[in-house]
């Protein structure tokens, strides 16, 4: 092993430059969208159009603060270090007077409406949510100065609703409605509303999209009412970001739902930013980033990778498969904070190679980018535009500094094998009790249609799934998602606003230069999953509707030339994420396999390169 040591003084300037940009990006109240919308530098949530922040603080010393909320507020006391904590310790920092009492009545799995029947039973019985021995009753039935509401993710994660945009006003409604009810018993001085957090992290997916949707009308809702807006999903997103521009694989959640260290501290700096409790912010900031930041910090370059296949919808009729399929375009972001290139609005003078067949091309950032990434913080990433076929498991580049005096390691980029996916709502008498029949459900057309890799639409044709229109993707595992960048791994999160009942059919073609036997490992992601997996391969049933287990395998083979790996997943509801990983037997690391996700390609063998 070779372990490369940096300079005293480049890790003091390394920490000089994470300090600068969280100070920047942590009282910027503008954004960092960009000119390209698909593929934007620094994507973040920026839901807020003119967050109302109160000037001055709006807690008093002796203040009896309530939040309510789901499983994230009930961890913000149950974790050692959760957020709820983090604002006790923030305002503790900020002045010795700060004695508030905090009380958390989080609940696991609790929507809008849920809540609302938790506040109405809790009028007559006790009513004991995920912290223990807190009773929503006697705590709703003394007077609070402060009352604080965080709902919304389950919502959209589980879903009990749909994305219209009736059903976000009917939620806004119920929410409106919640919120006087617990006014009326406590009588609260102050009403904040914090926006709900990620889910995913990436802002562009569906439900991220539209938990934005909501949290636009929980401030709607403030500006009528008088309550006041919490920049919670901001503040995450936000944090996120200047995580990724030191190390690649930074999160702010567990599992793309619950906030991990990083996350905590985001709803903790974005409920006090909101409370005009800006002491306490700043001392929060100068306690926990070091933590947080320095210590998560890699010591070669952070990259992130964007792009990939075009959405559906946005292809011109009659374009050619193979710009459909073969060639998408990929923006790879590549940051490294001791380079005095990083200050340069052209970035650091970073390369990077493509492998055969692939192409890297540097381009320069768009003015509107370099504007606003300036008004966040100094320090631009090295911007390569990469196209070509990315058919193997794994496609690596390599990104590396020009000019390298301290033996700075390369990065690994990684971009994944695609699959292409089709969704579809799928209720039915197959489902019983919420639970799939595998015999009724392995009658449906669908089954026969495309279980053996034919019938898959090609581009932008429309191909519905039992008679119901679908929608079809090309997916590309990343690191912002369930499975993270993996190669067998699916989040249908990523794709689509699913709801329950719905099923999704899956194609990759495997070309292989020899007969050989294989196997597809399979197992459940996300923290609840219900979830059904039938598998063939070339038109052969390996399972049929069974539910996913971790460490589960079948075994199967390829044989010499193209072979068709279709699944079908029937989701029933909560999170729908799981992995599809082949492997080889016997020590076989199938190098010599390609991918492709088009029927026509798999025509033929791959081409020469």
């Amino acid at each position: 092993m070779v372990i490369l040591y940096y300079s005293v003084r480049l890790k003091a300037l390394r920490q000089r430059v994470i300090l600068a940009l969280a100070a920047t990006m942590l009282f910027t109240t503008g954004g960092w969208n960009t000119a390209r919308a698909l593929d934007p530098v620094v994507p973040t949530a920026n839901v807020l159009a003119s967050p109302p922040y109160p000037s001055k603080p709006l807690l008093r010393p002796t203040d009896r603060v309530i939040f309510i909320g789901d499983s994230i507020t009930g961890q913000g006391a149950n974790v050692g270090n959760g957020w709820r904590h983090l604002i006790q310790k923030g305002l503790a920092l900020a002045s010795a007077e700060n004695k508030q009492t905090l009380i958390s009545l989080g609940g696991s799995g609790q929507t809008v409406g849920s809540w609302s029947n938790v506040e109405k039973r809790s009028r007559e019985k006790e009513q004991i949510l995920d912290v223990k021995g807190v009773d929503v009753k006697a705590e709703l039935d003394q007077p609070a100065d402060v009352v604080i509401f965080m709902l919304g993710m389950n919502d959209a994660l589980s879903p009990s609703m749909a994305d219209t945009p009736e059903a976000a006003d009917k939620w806004m409604q119920t929410y409106s409605e919640l919120i006087k009810s617990v006014r009326s018993r406590c009588n609260p001085r102050v009403v904040a509303i914090g926006t709900p957090t990620l889910c995913t992290e990436d802002i562009r997916t569906p439900k991220n999209v539209f938990l934005n949707q909501l949290s636009q009308r929980i401030e709607t809702l403030a500006k009528e009412q008088g309550y006041y807006v919490l920049p919670t999903r901001d503040l995450m997103s936000k944090v996120l970001n200047l995580g990724r521009a030191v190390r690649p694989d930074f999160h702010v959640t567990t599992d793309f739902v619950h906030p991990n260290p990083a996350g905590h501290y985001a709803i903790a700096a974005g409920m006090l930013r909101g409370l005009g409790e800006m002491k306490a912010v700043e001392a929060l900031k100068a306690d926990q980033e070091p933590v947080l930041l320095q210590k998560n910090a890699t010591d070669g370059l952070s990259y992130t990778v964007t792009g990939g296949f075009p959405p559906p919808g946005t292809m011109e009729p009659g374009e050619a498969e193979r710009t459909a399929y073969a060639q998408p375009a990929y923006y790879v972001n590549v940051w490294h904070l001791g380079s005095p290139g990083s200050s340069d609005s052209n970035g650091p003078d970073i390369t990077l190679e493509a492998p055969e067949g692939m192409t890297a091309k540097r381009i320069l950032l768009s003015e509107k980018e370099k504007s606003e990434i300036q008004s966040a913080s100094d320090r631009f990433p090295a911007r390569y535009e990469v196209r070509g076929t990315p058919d193997r498991m794994e496609t690596v580049l390599t990104a590396s500094l020009v000019r390298n005096p301290d033996n700075v390691p390369p990065a690994r980029v990684v971009i994944q094998a695609p699959w292409l996916v089709g969704i579809a709502p799928n209720p039915g008498p197959h489902w019983v009790a919420g639970k799939l029949d595998p015999a009724k459900a392995s009658q449906q057309p669908a089954d026969a249609l495309f279980s053996a890799g034919s019938n898959f639409p090609l581009h932008d044709q429309a191909q519905q799934i039992n008679g119901r229109p679908a929608s079809w993707y090309k997916y590309t595992a990343s690191v912002n998602w369930d499975g993270e960048n993996r190669p067998g791994s699916l989040d249908m999160a990523a794709l689509h606003f699913y709801q329950v009942f719905y099923v999704a059919y899956g194609l990759r073609w495997y070309y292989s230069e020899t007969d050989r036997p294989v196997e597809v490992l399979t197992s459940p992601l996300g923290f609840v999953n219900n979830n059904y997996l039938s598998l063939w391969m070339n038109g052969e049933k390996l399972c049929d509707g069974v539910p996913l287990k971790k460490g589960d395998k079948v075994t199967t083979s390829l044989k010499k030339g193209w072979n068709a790996l279709v699944f079908r997943s029937d989701h029933s509801t909560w999170l729908w994420a799981f992995s599809l990983d082949l492997r080889g037997i016997n020590g076989d690391e199938l190098k010599d396999v390609r991918v492709s996700i088009s029927a026509s390609h798999a025509a033929g063998p791959p081409s020469t390169k």
